[in-house]
């Protein structure tokens, strides 16, 4: 059985891909797990991607692809300023999950965040950009049995989801000179997910 939290009067529409033919999409985190599945459906569509990396990631998953490159440091924004004009979209993806402090968070999922909105809303004409945030910057249901809904205030548990939220407000201060969008996606998991469903495999063997 579906459950629907969409009005009765209106009615389900299927999800359809949108038409990404003849955009340019700047993805960072082009070589996680989302970033790779997307840069592909991209591509396929007829999208044009250029994937901005640090100098240390590993572009091995993107090797074969028709994808551009940028090295870029976005905790200080080096050269993020050359790689984005000319783009449609910037979707920010890239996001630590794991970290040993609240301030390693703060860098990966809040500092970086904000200095790639600041780089956009310094453009002369700024993309769109789509903030990948998390469910956990919302955190639970304020109540039991009751749904969170979007205009609940957001109370986070983590130190992941309280850096993702202040991820979402520092991008959020620029928002008046770069349009910008923020998406709170559940967990995401899938085949060759090295994160999500191997932290399942302890309790699984031991259940």
């Amino acid at each position: 059985m579906t459950t629907s939290i969409n009005p009765p009067h209106v009615a389900e529409q299927p999800f359809m891909c949108p038409d990404v033919s003849r955009i340019r999409v700047v993805v960072t985190g082009a070589t996680g797990f989302v970033g790779r599945r997307l840069c592909r459906r991209i591509v396929e569509g007829g999208g044009r991607v250029t994937a901005l990396v640090r100098p240390q990631s590993d572009r091995r998953v993107l090797d074969g692809r028709p994808v551009d490159v940028a090295v870029v440091d976005l905790l200080t924004g080096s050269g993020g300023a050359e790689a984005v004009p000319g783009a449609d979209v910037v979707v920010r993806l890239a996001a630590s999950v794991r970290a040993a402090s609240r301030a390693e968070f703060r860098l990966a999922n809040t500092v970086s965040t904000g200095v790639l909105a600041g780089v956009l809303a310094s453009s002369d004409v700024p993309p769109r950009l789509v903030v990948c945030s998390s469910l956990a910057a919302a955190g639970p249901a304020p109540a039991p049995g009751r749904v969170r809904r979007e205009e609940d205030r957001a109370g986070p548990v983590s130190w992941y989801g309280a850096g993702k939220l202040a991820g979402e407000q520092a991008a959020r201060r620029f928002a008046g000179q770069a349009p910008t969008v923020m998406v709170r996606p559940p967990v995401v998991y899938g085949p060759l997910d090295v994160t999500f469903v191997p932290s399942l495999a302890v309790p699984a063997r031991t259940a």
